[in-house]
């Protein structure tokens, strides 16, 4: 079996995060069906951008504090740069991953841009629901 074959890497995958590979996976679909409402109904991307940022700007400084004790180690454990680069990325990514997820969510909280007409059907389909 070659290391970076796609079944190789979709085991490994598996193998660290058990079930909860599985719960991200329809969290991720959920997150992108949300998306894709948001987009048709017209929502509004910058406040809920703004506010989204914020909100995964503290998910990473909550992240970056409580890490270390995550692995029961402590801030005086990281030695090297990878372990700071490593601390630094996880916080960023959780944070990054935080603002996305409630994004869509935030979007379609904040409804449709002032000015905006709702998305209407198109003249042939609403016939053929008849």
């Amino acid at each position: 079996m070659e290391l970076f074959a796609p079944r190789a890497l979709a085991a490994i995958t598996g193998e660290m995060f058990g079930a909860l590979l599985w719960v991200a996976a329809m969290v991720a679909l959920v997150d992108l069906a949300l998306v894709l409402l948001a987009l048709r109904r017209g929502a509004q991307w910058g406040a809920a951008a703004r506010i989204a940022a914020g909100f995964g700007a503290l998910v990473a400084l909550g992240v970056l504090v409580a890490l270390p004790g995550f692995t029961n180690a402590g801030f005086r454990d990281l030695a090297g740069a990878l372990d700071w680069l490593t601390w630094a990325a996880v916080g960023l990514g959780a944070g990054v991953a935080a603002a996305l997820g409630v994004l869509p969510l935030l979007a379609l909280a904040l409804g449709r841009r002032s000015g905006a007409a709702a998305p209407a059907l198109q003249r042939g389909a609403a016939s053929s629901l008849r």
